[in-house]
């Protein structure tokens, strides 16, 4: 089984950070467009994820890693939420 960390590979953040258009562009693989979509509409959006985009994840992660990447996700928001609330300074694990 393929798990989101081999998704997550060094660097990955930091492309997906500085691509707009990470939709369309070589540097990412089929699966990390789909994991990415699939961010970008839980996270800023906050909205309920369409059925077509449950059916995307599913052409590339199995149960068990939508149920992880969701988990990263949503671990990821809140954290980020918490920081700043707490104005707490960044600890440089990214750029």
């Amino acid at each position: 089984m393929q798990r989101i960390s081999e998704v997550d590979r060094p660097g990955m953040a930091g492309r997906a950070c500085y691509k707009p258009d990470y939709g369309t562009s070589p540097e990412f693989s089929e699966r990390e467009r789909a994991a990415l979509a699939f961010t970008a509409v839980v996270v800023p959006e906050r909205r309920q994820v369409q059925d077509s985009e449950w059916a995307r994840l599913r052409m590339h992660f199995s149960e068990p890693e939508i149920v992880e990447l969701v988990f990263a996700v949503g671990y990821q928001s809140f954290a980020t939420t918490f920081a700043k609330a707490f104005q707490l300074e960044p600890q440089g694990f990214s750029r």
